[in-house]
């Protein structure tokens, strides 16, 4: 019965250690939440903002980091990742970046039980990778709205940057750095908007 109960046991840590394991080799990489200074002069009156979940486009979708060919090649790397899918990496960098920035505003995430007459923030990733030809490109749009759907200001945002060197981990900081624009961009719109009378 012990033999039986060891080897129950043994088997079971291998299973487990085989499932939670990521791919021999892999590099992952986070998009880092470095702290921001707050905006010098807001006049906003905006209380409190509930975040959406940042929507991607679908080959966006999952760990792979991706890589854009002319032709409109997608290509994703095998070996580097990102460490938690990139929807869930945009959305929590939003939500610290905004509350750095406009530390006066509660950012709540959208599952968490707020005031539910306070606007709403959605932002919609259609491009987050880096071309073959060496750009970092982010595109997509926001939009603040009232609960009940009424739009209070919406923006596009594309930003497209040159590599300054090669490889993946500067792939990465281009990304960054670009996220990290497009946040600063919304926050500053953000800090003139006024939504009382």
């Amino acid at each position: 019965m012990r033999i039986r109960l060891f080897l129950f046991c043994v088997i079971g840590l291998f299973l487990t250690g085989c499932a939670t394991a990521s791919k021999p080799g892999a590099e992952e990489y986070l998009l880092s939440g470095k702290a921001a200074k707050p905006l010098p002069e807001t006049e906003t009156d905006m209380r409190e903002v509930r975040i959406y979940p940042v929507r991607v486009a679908e080959f966006l979708g999952g760990n792979s980091m991706v890589i854009l060919g002319e032709n409109g090649q997608v290509h994703r790397a095998g070996r580097h990742l990102w460490a938690e899918p990139l929807s869930g990496q945009l959305t929590r960098t939003l939500r610290v970046r905004l509350a750095d920035r406009l530390p006066g505003i509660n950012w709540q995430e959208e599952s968490v039980s707020g005031e539910k007459d306070s606007p709403v923030l959605l932002v919609r990733v259609d491009a987050f990778q880096v071309t073959e030809t060496g750009w970092a490109e982010i595109r997509g749009y926001w939009k603040l709205s009232h609960p009940g759907g009424d739009l209070i200001a919406k923006k596009r945002f594309h930003i497209r940057r040159p590599l300054p060197d090669s490889g993946y981990p500067a792939m990465v900081r281009a990304l960054n750095r670009g996220w990290n624009e497009v946040v600063d961009d919304l926050a500053r719109k953000m800090a003139k908007i006024r939504i009382s009378g």
